[in-house]
């Protein structure tokens, strides 16, 4: 498996379309800003990139790495999954999510419990948001 280093944490290239984020420590803004790069250069020749967001070895996310991380993800969607959240964190990230769909940015998210269960969801979401960002057919 492929693995890319972002600062302390690695980016696993898990298939064509899931990458797992995998958090060592605090993410600042920098390591925020190169993850969003990366899944925007991404996106076009693998239009169903997932991300799976590893938080089993920390949680925290500087304020300025979540705007920047937020603000990615409306500008190029993609789905995301989150492994290993602790309660107080999934009802932020509710927030911050309910915030972006208020501001007109849907995409799909899910809070996993286990590595199999959120790379099944990945995989899933994967396949169905490359059908949906595919261009439509020409015929004629």
């Amino acid at each position: 498996m492929r693995q890319q280093s972002i600062g302390p944490h690695v980016l696993e290239f898990i298939d064509e379309d899931v990458l797992a984020f995998r958090q060592r420590g605090l993410v600042v803004a920098v390591e925020a800003a190169e993850l969003v790069q990366l899944m925007h250069l991404r996106q076009p020749e693998h239009p169903g990139t997932t991300l799976l967001v590893d938080y089993t070895q920390s949680s925290s996310v500087e304020a300025a790495a979540r705007k920047l991380i937020i603000d990615g993800a409306k500008e190029q969607p993609y789905p995301v999954v989150f492994l290993g959240t602790s309660f107080p964190m999934r009802v932020l990230m509710m927030l911050m999510l309910n915030a972006a769909r208020l501001g007109g940015v849907t995409y799909p998210f899910y809070f996993a419990k286990t590595e199999d269960e959120a790379q099944t969801w990945a995989r899933r979401e994967a396949s169905l948001w490359a059908q949906r960002s595919a261009p439509a057919s020409k015929t004629g």
